[in-house]
């Protein structure tokens, strides 16, 4: 004799044609708000930051460029006499200043903007 076993089963019925789309086309929209979301923000952000990045890039890289070559002019072989890496030193700060004059000046008087 065998006895009967009652077993519940659950069927999820399979998506139709228009859930399928229906579905897809919600995701493209989400994904179009959070595209367009983002993008507004990055220009927000961009131009927030943009007018110190407009000094701050050339000052940047002027500065780096600043350090190696004092830390160049340091490095000399004692071969080389020590006024004349005294002379190169002082040579790079003056020319390093003008630069910088040149770089923070005011130039829309002179230009007439």
């Amino acid at each position: 004799m065998s006895k009967s076993q009652k077993v519940d089963m659950t069927v999820q019925p399979r998506w139709g044609f228009w859930n399928i789309i229906s579905s897809a086309l919600g995701i493209v929209i989400v994904a179009g708000i959070v595209i367009v979301s983002g993008y507004f923000l990055l220009m927000k952000l961009f131009n927030f930051v943009w007018p110190t990045l407009q000094w701050a890039i050339p000052v940047g890289i002027y500065l780096a460029v600043a350090f190696w070559f004092s830390y160049k002019a340091t490095q000399a072989p004692d071969n080389v006499a020590r006024s004349h890496r005294q002379w190169q030193s002082v040579n790079l700060c003056v020319r390093l200043l003008i630069i910088l004059f040149i770089l923070f000046a005011d130039m829309r008087t002179v230009v007439g903007l």
